[in-house]
């Protein structure tokens, strides 16, 4: 944990540095682009809990965010070639897709299965990215490198599902989850799912101007470094004192990905409009997990599957 937030700071503190170093040349005129925009963002969070060895699975909650509404905002200073952004995009809450709920027991058997409404009522990001565009003929190679901070904050309900451990079966014994002797269940208690990651991402655009108001960029990324907190807070009976809570803890290296496309069209010399996707994706990270405030032997889990398209428009001041 210790060692994550570490790496955390110091990508933050080489960038900031980076940003003044370059500050001394923005003395001259600037370039300034304002960008709002609207984006619809199809997103696929995975909360895992694995054996101490991390080989075996025991819980797996899918939370489906599709689709959140999402409107941001962009700030661009531009300098020759240096492009620096400081964006954000906030989603508009309510019930946006499901979660998914899945419990294994140790001889691998999916004994609970459950499905809730999924609603996301605090969803945003906020991103800073530094960028150096080299020009060839008609076409400009850009390095970047972007700082990325998530929040997510979902809440299942109304859910219902299938209980085939031995504590629920008709039999007494542990049954698959479809088998005609799971407990079907048609209220469940609410989870709630807080989750922030910190990405540190680098990669490389291509940026393509076939005419003059024209142009077409790709952009394929890695997530040099990434940090996921998640905190998950499982509700009981309200005059009981069954809630119980968990947190995950992950950091990794190199593991996850990000493939982007933009085209945009200048109306003049004053506005453009952009159209541009992106998809975010990677391996599972795993790391500590906490009951409560204590630390287990257990491993916990974390992924993402993103796919986000976006209009906006560009206004150079």
């Amino acid at each position: 944990m210790a060692g994550g937030f570490f790496i955390m700071k110091k990508s933050i503190t080489c960038f900031i540095l980076l940003f003044f170093l370059m500050s001394g040349a923005f003395c001259e005129k600037l370039g300034i682009v304002l960008t709002p925009s609207v984006s619809v963002d199809l997103s696929k969070n995975g909360e895992y809990i694995f054996s101490t060895s991390g080989r075996r699975l025991y819980s797996y909650l899918e939370w489906n965010a599709q689709p959140l509404i999402q409107v941001g905002f962009e700030t661009s200073i531009i300098y020759k070639y240096l492009n620096i952004s400081f964006g954000n995009n906030f989603a508009i809450p309510g019930d946006f897709g499901q979660m998914f709920d899945s419990d294994w027991n140790s001889y691998s058997v999916k004994t609970t299965y459950s499905i809730h409404k999924n609603n996301a009522s605090c969803n945003y990001n906020l991103y800073t990215i530094l960028g150096f565009s080299i020009p060839v003929k008609k076409f400009k190679i850009i390095p970047e490198i972007g700082l990325f901070y998530y929040y997510d904050y979902f809440h299942a309900h109304d859910g219902y599902g299938w209980y085939g451990g031995e504590a629920y079966s008709l039999n007494g014994e542990d049954n698959s989850w479809d088998s005609i002797y799971a407990r079907k269940a048609t209220k469940l208690y609410p989870v709630d799912l807080t989750r922030k990651t910190f990405d540190v991402l680098m990669g490389l655009k291509l940026s393509y101007s076939p005419i003059q108001k024209l142009s077409f960029t790709i952009g394929s990324y890695i997530v040099f470094f990434s940090y996921v907190h998640s905190y998950d807070y499982h509700y009981a009976k309200t005059d009981s004192s069954n809630d119980f809570s968990i947190i995950e803890i992950q950091n990794a290296f190199f593991s996850r990905f990000k493939e982007a496309v933009n085209i945009s069209y200048a109306i003049n010399n004053k506005y453009a409009i952009n159209l541009a996707a992106s998809y975010l994706f990677g391996d599972v990270i795993q790391g500590e997990l906490y009951d409560g405030d204590e630390l287990t032997t257990q491993k916990s889990g974390s992924d993402i599957y993103d796919f986000s398209i976006s209009l906006s428009l560009s206004i150079f001041l």
